[in-house]
């Protein structure tokens, strides 16, 4: 069944499109209605059928441009940094060229600039030949001298190279007697008789103290 319904002329009796206002076999123009071919034809039903058709015919359509939007739309981006894994303390795993073996963590300890190794805090060793007392520029021959209660001097010495770099240590054998300080100043602060001792390097001086 066409959807342009045919009409039957009224003269020949043959059928033709109902477009036409006549009829192609003999040329009579066809009435206002035409005859029909069949009293069974229905012209408005085959266009309400060939209407249906074309609105399936869209909504198909329409529905697969849908469909292939949302396939688009549901494909996962693709990670940039594809060689990031996670870490934990018992594997380590990294990105080829920067191997580590599993369970090895990288020592990122960074000493600081002004610590030294244990060899350069070590005093230089000289060959120390003699040290000597000395008071206001003069060697105490002797290495005995005299002080009252309340009494400051100031001892210094010298040594054999002169430049070695040593630490000088300065001891008293009482200090309810005599103090003396890490420069050598020596004060004495009770009676009696006791021993100053410097040391520099591995030699060590001895010397008489009298506070009276």
């Amino acid at each position: 069944m066409g959807i342009i319904s045919e009409v039957k002329c009224g003269r020949c009796d043959r059928r033709y499109s109902g477009f036409r206002s006549r009829c192609p076999y003999c040329g009579a123009r066809r009435n206002k209605r035409g005859k029909h071919a069949d009293d069974s034809d229905n012209s408005r039903g085959k266009l309400i059928v060939g209407a249906l058709l074309l609105l399936i015919l869209i909504v198909a359509i329409v529905v697969l441009i849908v469909t292939s939007l949302g396939e688009k739309a549901e494909k996962p981006a693709s990670s940039k940094n594809e060689n990031i894994v996670d870490v934990n303390d018992d594997e380590v795993t990294t990105v080829p060229g920067n191997e580590t073996a599993p369970g090895q963590k990288e020592d990122t300890t960074i000493p600081p600039e002004n610590e030294k190794k244990p060899e350069e805090n070590k005093q230089p060793e000289v060959e120390l030949n003699s040290v000597t007392l000395t008071y206001n520029g003069y060697a105490l021959e002797d290495l005995d001298f005299s002080m009252s209660v309340g009494e400051t001097l100031k001892l210094d010495y010298v040594t054999d190279p002169e430049d070695t770099g040593l630490k000088a240590k300065w001891e008293s054998s009482d200090q309810d007697v005599f103090i003396v300080k890490s420069d050598g100043t020596v004060t004495a602060v009770g009676e009696g008789t006791e021993t100053l001792t410097l040391t520099v390097g591995d030699i060590s001086v001895d010397c008489i103290v009298r506070v009276n």
